[in-house]
Formats: structure tokens, C-alpha cells, sequence
């Protein structure tokens, strides 16, 4: 076989030598030729046909045998060159799937804009749903910092790119809304947007100054508070209930927050650039209301420090945090949620309700006992019944 390859090789230059030698003696029939050759044929064939038989310089006279092989050989090419021809043919129909994926997508969400906004209440929430269970989008946001570019994917809280944007300026911000809202997830995902190290804490009457800033031990040493790191090297501070804080404590955070430096009681820190507080509460501040009985007031020089941002619950987030197979839960849950604002009833149903819920179905719990669970704890006869009938059971 190697034998047979060498004399065709040898054959093919010979006869691609003579085509070349063609061209300046009989250019005309050196056209004819070529198009031959690049319609398919073997050069080889074509011009030992042309020639009556081998060309010279090839060495030996080809048998039916060589003439078989150079057809096969002939064959192999033309189907490498299809083969070709399908691979390019195939990354371009890839190239405009991608291509009409992309416009479908625009063309769905202007949909989605214009039916909002054309649609009567009851129709418009009807057909958003209905795209939702069909086709749940996610959003992606482009987040620019020191630290570089980030892009944060996912089903985020309507609030967290103004969120974003207002601790990008290094800006305090007290987010306050119902519980279970989202608050310290978003905190999070702040410091994950903007590259930054994370820390939380949850206030409440027993947290102290020690707590804040830290202390010396009986031997001396010094045990650092929650607020000592990140204001030291940097990061995102999610103090989370602080309106259920003792004010006169958080006084000792008001210098901190306002001024470049702190005492701490080992020494005086600079504070660092990348330094944000994000604050989460139920009330602005004002004391205790009809839901949050527990809630203190808050000195009004702690809460200017801060930029405050209404963080009520996004519904259409929730949809897709509690996962669309589950949405007829969600949706229930919503609407019983609604009737309960309508009334004025001192129960919190929040997103939570619509999530652990969801989970517990997925687990093959039945739905009565998940609303129970999830929905109906703490709330009086009388509350269950009233809204019940207004909004049916689950």
C-alpha cells in the first residue's frame, strides 16, 4: 500500500506539472483542464487523459489498479469537501439561532412592557403570570466599582440596583420595610457586587457598646467588636434590626459613621474608603406600631447618617424565589396578604410564607397542613375565617 501511494504521489506532481507547463503552451485547453480539476477530478486523471496515457516524469506506466485508487482518492476529497461545507453550513445556522434568540427575547419583554402598561389590573397581573410560568427571566446588572466590573445574575428585590448605586458612593443606607422582605440578602449581595468583604450583625436591646467597638479583657487584651474589621480594611456592615436596638448604644455609632476616625478602646482608627453600613428595619425610628410592638425610637442624629430606602416586598420577585412549579401557592398567598393590608390586621405574611411554602410542597406535604405551617400561625379564628372567605381556601 505505501508502495502504491508513493507512485501516485509521484504521478499526481508529474501531472500537476504538466498542467502548469499548459498554461503558457496551450492556455485555452489549460482552461478547460482546470475547470476539471476544480469541478472534482483528479488531476491526475485529467491530465493522463489528456495525454493519452502517463505523463512524463512519472516514472511508470499506471494500471487499471492506479486508475481505481486515484478514483477513490478523487472520491475522498470530494467528500472532505462536503464534510467542510456541512461544518461551515452548521456554524452558521448556530450563528442565527443565537441571532433570532436574542431578538425573541427583546421582542418578549417589550411585550411584557406594553401589556402592563395597556392591560386593566386583574388582566395585566393574569398575563404577566401566565409569561412567567412560560418563561421566567432573570436579570443581569452591571455593576462598576473600584474593584472592577461585576455583573450580579439572578431574580433580584426591584430596590437593589438603587441600593447598589447609593453604597457605590459610599453612602450609609437604613433600609426599612415589612419582615422578611430581603433586606440582609440584599446587604449581601451589595458586598458581592461591589467586591467587598461581608459582616452582619443582628441589633437588639441586650447588643451594647462593647459589642459595637469591642473591649479589654482582665488580662488586657483587646476583643474586637463587630464594627472594628470592616471599619478598619473595608466591607459591607449589615446591622439588621436596628430599630429594635437601644438608641443610647447606637450614639457610640454616630461618630463612626459621620467622621473619618473612631476611638475604639485599644486606639483611634482611621476610617477605611471602602467602609459602607447598611441598616435594616421594620419602622422609620418612631417607636413601636400595631405590627411591630417591640420597635424603639431611634435618636434622630443616628438616623441622619443615614439614606433611607422604602424596601417593601417585590411580588414578582417572590414568584420567582418561590419557584414558578409552586405559583398557584404564591399566588394565594399574595392575595391573602393583600386582603389582610385591606383590613388592617396585625399579621405579617411575608415572602417567607410564599418560599418555605413552595419547599414544602416540592416534599409531598399537603397543602392545608403547609398553610398552617407557613400562613395561619398565630393568627386568631376570627382572622383565618375573615379572610378565607374572601379569599378561599388554598
Amino acid at each position: 500500500m505505501a508502495e502504491a501511494q508513493r507512485r501516485y504521489y509521484k504521478r499526481q506532481k508529474a501531472a500537476k506539472e504538466a498542467l502548469a507547463r499548459l498554461k503558457f503552451e496551450n492556455p485555452e485547453r489549460y482552461q478547460e483542464l482546470l475547470q476539471r480539476v476544480q469541478g472534482g477530478e483528479s488531476v491526475v486523471k485529467v491530465v493522463e487523459g489528456d495525454h493519452g496515457g502517463p505523463v512524463r516524469g512519472s516514472g511508470f506506466k499506471p494500471t487499471a489498479r492506479d486508475h481505481l485508487e486515484a478514483d477513490k482518492t478523487t472520491q475522498v476529497e470530494k467528500r472532505l469537501v462536503r464534510v467542510e461545507d456541512a461544518q461551515v453550513n452548521l456554524a452558521q445556522d448556530n450563528s442565527n439561532l443565537r441571532d433570532n434568540q436574542t431578538a425573541m427575547n427583546r421582542e418578549l419583554s417589550k411585550s411584557l412592557d406594553e401589556i402592563e402598561k395597556a392591560a386593566q389590573a386583574a388582566a395585566r397581573a393574569a398575563a404577566t403570570l401566565a409569561v412567567r410560568e412560560v418563561a421566567p427571566t432573570e436579570t443581569i446588572l452591571t455593576v462598576r466599582s473600584e474593584a472592577g466590573v461585576h455583573l450580579l445574575q439572578g431574580h433580584h428585590h426591584k430596590k437593589l440596583e438603587l441600593l447598589i448605586e447609593v453604597a457605590n458612593q459610599k453612602l450609609h443606607v437604613f433600609m426599612v420595610g415589612p419582615a422578611g422582605g430581603g433586606k440582609t440578602t440584599a446587604a449581601g449581595q451589595v458586598a458581592e457586587a461591589l467586591g467587598l468583604p461581608f459582616y452582619e450583625a443582628s441589633m437588639g436591646p441586650a447588643t451594647s457598646q462593647w459589642d459595637l467597638l469591642g473591649f479589654r479583657s482582665p488580662q488586657g487584651k483587646y476583643i474586637p467588636g463587630i464594627l472594628r474589621e470592616p471599619y478598619e480594611n473595608g466591607g459591607v456592615l449589615a446591622l439588621d434590626e436596628l430599630d429594635n436596638s437601644n438608641p443610647s448604644v447606637l450614639t457610640a455609632l454616630n461618630s463612626a459613621l459621620s467622621n473619618h476616625r473612631a476611638t475604639f478602646p485599644d486606639t483611634t482608627i482611621e476610617r477605611h474608603p471602602n467602609f459602607i453600613c447598611l441598616a435594616a428595619g421594620n419602622t422609620y425610628g418612631r417607636g413601636a406600631d400595631r405590627l411591630y410592638v417591640g420597635r424603639n425610637q431611634l435618636d434622630a442624629a443616628t438616623l441622619d447618617r443615614f439614606v433611607v430606602i422604602d424596601w417593601d416586598y417585590d411580588e414578582k420577585a417572590e414568584i420567582a424565589w418561590a419557584g414558578t412549579d409552586q405559583l398557584s401557592w404564591t399566588q394565594w398567598i399574595q392575595r391573602v396578604r393583600h386582603s389582610a393590608w385591606d383590613h388592617r390586621m396585625r399579621v405579617v405574611i411575608s415572602p417567607r410564607a410564599s418560599i418555605f411554602g413552595a419547599q414544602l410542597l416540592r416534599a409531598g406535604i399537603h397543602r392545608d397542613v403547609v398553610a398552617d405551617l407557613t400562613l395561619w400561625k398565630g393568627m386568631t379564628e376570627d382572622d383565618k375565617e375573615r379572610l378565607r372567605s374572601e379569599v378561599g381556601y388554598s
